[in-house]
C-alpha cells in the first residue's frame, strides 16, 4: 500500500505502560465513532426519560446559566487549547497525536485507542501505518468490525476492489447493521462489474440507512447496467429527491430515458445535468477556498477528543470525559456527537438548563431532526416550561409520526395537572393505533372518563381485556363503569 504523502509525525508506536487496561463499563455498544462516522452513535438521549411524578422528588428548577455555543472553527475562530495562544496547523496536529498517544499509554492493548491511532494515521495520509494500527486493534479484539471496514476504505481508495469486498464482508459477518459498510461493498462490486451482487449490498445499506443518497444513486447505476431501466429510473428519482442539486442522478435519468426512447424527458435531465455540473464545480472551488487546513485539522481534533471522552467515560473518569467533549465542541461547531454526549451527561446530573442549551445547538446543526426536537421537548418539560415543551414535542412528532415514546412524553405534558385533557385524549387515541398495548388502552380509558365519555372509556377497557384476559383490575374497572350508566 503506497502512501499519498507524509504526515511528518506519529508513525512511531508509543511506549507501552504497565497499567492494566480497565474494562469498558458504559453499557453501550462500542463503536469507533471517529472521523469518518459523522453523526453515528447515540440516537436518542432523553426522549425515553419520563417526567417526574408527584411520588418522586421534583427536579431542580434552578435556572442555570446556559452553555455558550462555541464559535465556528475558522482560521480566526478555532478556539485555542490555552487561552491567548493562537492555534496553528502544527499545533492542532500535535494536539491530536498527543491525545491518542496518551490513550494508548493509559489503556495499552485496548482496541479502541489502537483503532483511533489507525484513524489518525489515515487522516494524515499514512495508509500503511493506519493498516498496521488497525491490525493491532484486531489482534486485541478480533470482533472489532470497524477496523475491517476502515481498512476496506483504504483499499477502495487504492483501487483494490477484491480486497475491499473481502474486508467489507468480514466486517458484516461481525455486525450486519454497521452504517456505510454495505454501501462501500456495493461500490466495490460495481467497480468489479458485478451489479447483481451490488444490488443486494446496496438494498441492505438502504435498510440500515434509508436516507442514503449514494445507495439509491448506485442502485440506479446497477439496474442501468442490467438494462432494467424502469428500476433504474425509480432509484435515480429517489436519489434526485434526496439531493436535488446533485448532477449524478440527472445523468442517470437522462441515460435511462434515452434507452427507453423517451426523448423529451431525456433532454430535460441532460439540461439539468449540465446546469448542476457547472454549479457543483463552482461550489467546490468556493468550498475549498473557505475550508482551510486549520479548519480541517480542528474537525479531526474534535472527533479525536470526542472518542477519547468515550474511552475515559468507560473507565469511570466522567470529569476527564467532559473536558474532552467540551474541547471538541470548541474546536468544531458542527460536531454533533460531542454535544449529544455532553447533553446526556447533563441530563444524568439533572442540569436541565445546560442540557437545553445543547439541544438548541444540535437543532442549529440539524433543524430537521425529529429526535432533537423531541429531546428538547422533554428537557423543557423538566424545566416546567410546558407550553414550549408541548410545541417542541408536537414538532418532533410531525417530522416522525411513528416515534411511540414521543407520544408518551407529550401525554405527560398535556395531562400534568389536567392541563389539556381533550388534546391528551386525541394523542392517546393515536398512540393505541401505533402501539395497542394494555397500558395504552387503560390510559385512553382514563382520559375518556376524565372528558366525560364513559362509553369510550368502557370500550378502551374492553380492548385491554382482550389483550389481558382474566386481569382482575381491568375486569373491576369495566364493572365499575357499567354501574355508572
Amino acid at each position: 500500500m503506497s502512501k499519498r504523502k507524509k504526515a511528518g509525525r506519529g508513525s512511531q508506536a508509543p511506549p507501552v505502560s504497565k497499567k492494566k487496561a480497565p474494562p469498558v463499563r458504559t453499557g453501550k455498544k462500542w463503536l469507533l465513532l471517529l472521523l469518518g462516522l459523522a453523526g453515528a452513535g447515540i440516537v436518542a438521549l432523553v426522549v425515553f426519560n419520563r417526567f417526574w411524578r408527584p411520588d418522586r422528588p421534583a427536579p431542580d428548577r434552578e435556572e442555570r446559566k446556559p452553555v455558550d455555543p462555541p464559535g465556528p472553527p475558522t482560521v480566526e475562530g478555532v478556539k485555542p487549547a490555552v487561552e491567548g495562544v493562537k492555534p496553528t496547523v502544527e499545533g492542532l496536529k500535535k494536539e491530536s497525536f498527543d491525545v491518542v498517544h496518551r490513550l494508548t499509554e493509559e489503556f495499552p492493548g485496548q482496541h479502541i485507542p489502537l483503532g483511533l491511532m489507525g484513524m489518525i494515521q489515515y487522516q494524515f495520509d499514512e495508509a500503511d501505518e493506519a493498516i498496521k494500527w488497525w491490525q493491532r486493534s484486531l489482534d486485541s479484539n478480533p470482533r472489532f468490525a470497524e477496523a475491517y471496514f476502515r481498512m476496506a476504505e483504504i483499499f477502495l481508495d487504492a483501487g483494490d476492489f477484491e480486497k475491499t469486498v473481502e474486508l467489507c464482508r468480514k466486517s458484516l459477518q461481525i455486525d450486519q447493521r454497521q452504517p456505510h459498510v454495505n454501501g462501500r461493498l456495493g461500490k466495490a462490486l460495481m467497480e468489479l462489474g458485478r451489479p447483481e451482487e451490488a444490488i443486494v449490498a446496496l438494498k441492505a445499506e438502504l435498510r440500515n440507512n434509508p436516507r442514503s443518497f449514494k445507495a439509491d444513486n448506485m442502485l440506479g447505476q446497477a439496474y442501468l447496467a442490467l438494462n432494467q431501466y424502469e428500476e433504474a429510473i425509480r432509484h435515480y428519482e429517489k436519489a434526485f429527491k434526496k439531493m436535488p442539486k446533485a448532477p449524478g442522478p440527472c445523468y442517470g435519468l437522462a441515460k435511462a430515458y434515452t434507452k427507453l426512447g423517451r426523448r423529451d424527458e431525456a433532454d430535460e435531465f441532460h439540461e439539468k445535468f449540465r446546469q448542476r455540473s457547472a454549479a457543483e464545480y463552482k461550489s467546490g472551488v468556493e468550498k475549498r477556498k473557505k475550508h482551510s487546513d486549520l479548519q480541517y485539522l480542528a474537525e479531526i481534533a474534535a472527533k479525536i477528543h470526542t472518542t477519547a471522552g468515550q474511552v475515559y467515560l468507560g473507565d469511570g473518569q466522567e470529569q476527564v470525559a467532559e473536558e474532552h467533549w467540551r474541547r471538541a465542541a470548541l474546536l468544531d461547531q458542527e460536531n454533533r456527537l460531542c454535544r449529544k454526549l455532553l447533553c446526556d451527561l447533563h441530563v444524568g446530573r439533572r442540569q436541565w438548563a445546560e442540557a437545553l442549551s445543547l439541544c438548541n445547538q444540535l437543532l442549529r446543526i440539524d433543524p430537521k431532526s425529529p429526535v432533537y426536537h423531541l429531546n428538547k421537548g422533554v428537557v423543557l418539560g423538566y424545566l416546567m416550561k410546558l407550553d414550549e415543551s408541548e410545541k417542541a414535542l408536537r414538532h418532533g412528532l410531525r417530522l416522525a409520526p411513528g416515534i411511540v415514546k414521543g407520544y408518551h412524553s407529550l401525554l405527560q405534558v398535556l395531562t400534568y395537572e389536567n392541563r389539556k385533557l381533550p388534546e391528551a385524549r386525541a394523542v392517546a387515541e393515536k398512540l393505541v393505533t401505533l402501539q395497542p398495548t394494555v397500558r395504552n388502552y387503560v390510559m385512553l380509558s382514563t382520559l375518556c372518563q376524565q372528558t366525560g365519555d364513559l362509553a369510550g372509556a368502557r370500550g378502551a377497557l374492553e380492548r385491554a381485556a382482550l389483550l389481558a384476559p382474566g386481569n382482575p383490575e381491568i375486569e373491576q374497572r369495566i364493572k365499575a363503569l357499567k354501574e355508572r350508566r
